[in-house]
């Protein structure tokens, strides 16, 4: 054995022991990287997750309400930023907030999406968004609350969600949330919030759209997507 490759044996076996992965802004499934793309829709803006390679784009309805045209840019190469744009058409939105596109564009990514019924307070998530100006993004974080409705808000899509802690940006709705174990889709962000206790330490959690709610969503369209397949716990 070379010195050089005993040298990596040991860094390696020391990031097995401490937990470590991979870098943060390289998560562990490319699909999850490579199936991110930026939405733009008049002045508003957000991201979405391709859910089939022939072109089926999952996001919030809100990122695509308006009444202009709605435009996905999606990059070629994984790890850079936004590289080509191409109209969507909206296929299908719901009370849940989640809307289906369908681009003229074929992906070589798509995620995979596991309902996640048995997800914990606890668990390991990460979230991957997209900017034009830096790339894509990766924020890692943890499930805080499960099956939450958020007391003043009417809106049906504020009951029954996730809220996960990470510092999910501005512009990041519709991006897709992740379990750290195997990379499935559990959940698209839907809203920021910043909570500021009495000793001013700011708190920023973000509610995400569950994942049984969007193979539900799915389901009833019958629209294809990639479901997860693990023998594992969700988490």
């Amino acid at each position: 054995m070379t010195f050089s490759v005993y040298l990596a044996s040991i860094a390696a076996m020391c990031a097995a022991l401490c937990g470590c992965g991979l870098a943060p802004e390289r998560p562990e499934s490319p699909n999850n990287w490579g199936g991110t793309v930026w939405i733009r829709n008049g002045p508003s803006y957000g991201c979405g997750v391709v859910i089939w390679e022939s072109g089926l784009i999952l996001t919030d309805r809100h990122v695509v309400d308006r009444k202009e045209p709605v435009t996905v840019f999606a990059s070629d190469e994984e790890d850079t930023g936004a590289a080509a744009s191409v109209r969507a058409d909206i296929l299908k939105t719901s009370d849940d907030e989640l809307a289906l596109l369908r681009v003229p564009r074929r992906f070589n990514h798509a995620v995979r999406i596991a309902p996640a019924t048995d997800a914990a307070p606890g668990d390991l998530i990460y979230g991957v968004m997209l900017y034009p100006m830096f790339g894509k993004i990766v924020d890692r974080g943890f499930i805080a609350r499960t099956h939450y409705t958020y007391p003043e808000r009417d809106d049906p899509y504020f009951k029954d969600v996730l809220v996960v802690s990470y510092d999910g940006l501005s512009g990041s709705s519709g991006s897709g949330v992740f379990r750290a174990h195997d990379g499935a889709l559990i959940g698209l962000n839907l809203a920021r919030a910043r909570y500021v206790p009495d000793d001013d330490d700011e708190l920023v959690l973000n509610f995400v759209i569950p994942g049984y709610k969007i193979v539900k969503f799915l389901d009833d369209l019958k629209a294809p997507y990639h479901p997860a397949r693990t023998r594992k716990k969700s988490f």
